[in-house]
């Protein structure tokens, strides 16, 4: 058996309301307009347009200051300075997972396997390795999950489990540390944005999570039953995630919810058919933790499975607190679920995300402890 268990999350120092949020972004793209004529109010009409009913009460939280602390020129976050190029950009991501990676490992590891998890940053040695060499952890191997998007934590899932059962190839390896640290904002880009930026720049945020997978059950947790991934078909043109000169450039189609939902219920009949389980009593019973690309995501699959209010609360409840965070989205509510007293031991847990490809990613759990 594998458990899933021991989630640390390490919270962002900046936190803005929605409402804050959104003046801010307004200002941003009204500062650093080039071929656009728009006031503040207008963006900020646009914003509110854009960013779904269910968001409107929320807040989100960032690494990086200028989000909080003003539009002063020569701040990092524009493509209209220097200071904003990608190269930049990574040495600002290095220095802020640096510190999280201490406040993560305060106490060192027991893991002889940990693995990285980010699509928002690159450096090399990577945050993981810095972390091993100040400690003197020089026997723990690393692996690195990148560049996946949002559902990078089911790959995680794969290369842990392969090192827990692969006993025979490489060691005898009882834990696997896995961490998330993803730092969206630092992306941002407010020159003449478009509607398609709006809507990602007001919906992701930064977050960072620990957790392990191992052969023995510590405190409320998870067994790991299963993991599948499919290509959803003809939809590789619907989202992605490139580098550029300034930061990291998201595309996203409004396609994507739809062709989401085409093919969520043919995916589960499907994982259910080959694996033996029933989807009518995962339907009836699981909790679900579905991927917040987007309020509309988590709304259109509650009601294609006829889902209750009671069974995506953790996946609204982290949205609306905590915003989009990328790949660390899914353990963050995996560890709402896993604190929730009032989710019974035995209760199964289906987990949905999405992402570049596109692909729809899902794991079965079941919660023990």
């Amino acid at each position: 058996m594998i458990f899933v268990g021991g989630f640390r999350s390490h919270l962002p120092q900046y936190d803005f309301s929605r409402e804050s949020g959104d003046q801010w972004l307004a200002q941003s793209y009204q500062k650093f307009q080039k071929k656009q004529a728009l006031t503040a109010a207008d963006y900020e009409r646009l914003i509110k347009k854009v960013s779904g009913k269910r968001l409107s009460l929320g807040g989100r939280r960032t690494y990086i200051a200028d989000f909080v602390q003003g539009l002063n020129e020569g701040k990092l976050l524009s493509s209209a300075n220097e200071m904003s190029t990608t190269a930049k950009r990574m040495q600002v991501y290095g220095q802020i997972t640096d510190k999280i990676m201490d406040d993560l490992f305060t106490g060192g590891t027991q893991a002889e396997e940990m693995i990285h998890v980010t699509c928002t940053g690159y450096v090399s040695p990577t945050p993981v390795q810095k972390m091993l060499q100040r400690r003197n952890l020089h026997h723990v191997r690393t692996l690195n999950a990148y560049h996946m998007g949002c559902y990078a934590a089911f790959p995680a899932f794969r290369m842990a489990s392969s090192a827990l059962l692969n006993e025979r190839t490489v060691s005898k390896t009882t834990q696997v540390d896995v961490v998330h640290t993803e730092l969206c904002t630092l992306h941002f880009d407010p020159v003449d944005p478009g509607l398609e930026k709006m809507v990602i720049q007001s919906l992701f945020a930064d977050g960072s999570i620990l957790y392990r997978l191992n052969r023995v059950q510590e405190g409320a947790a998870f067994e790991l039953l299963q993991v599948y991934e499919e290509l959803i078909p003809q939809s590789e043109n619907a989202m992605s995630w490139s580098v550029s000169d300034f930061g990291f450039f998201m595309s996203l189609s409004r396609e994507v919810p739809e062709l989401i939902e085409s093919s969520t219920l043919q995916t589960l009949n499907k994982f259910c058919r080959t694996r033996g389980y029933d989807l009518g009593e995962l339907l009836a019973k699981a909790i679900w933790a579905i991927h917040p690309g987007g309020p509309k995501i988590i709304d259109s699959i509650q009601k294609l499975l006829r889902l209750s209010e009671e069974q995506t609360f953790h996946s609204h409840r982290i949205l609306n607190e905590r915003g989009n965070m990328s790949s660390a989205t899914l353990p963050h509510i995996w560890q709402a679920i896993a604190e929730d007293a009032g989710v019974a031991p035995g209760t199964p847990v289906v987990s949905l995300a999405f992402g570049p490809g596109l692909t729809l990613c899902m794991s079965l759990m079941r919660k023990v402890g």
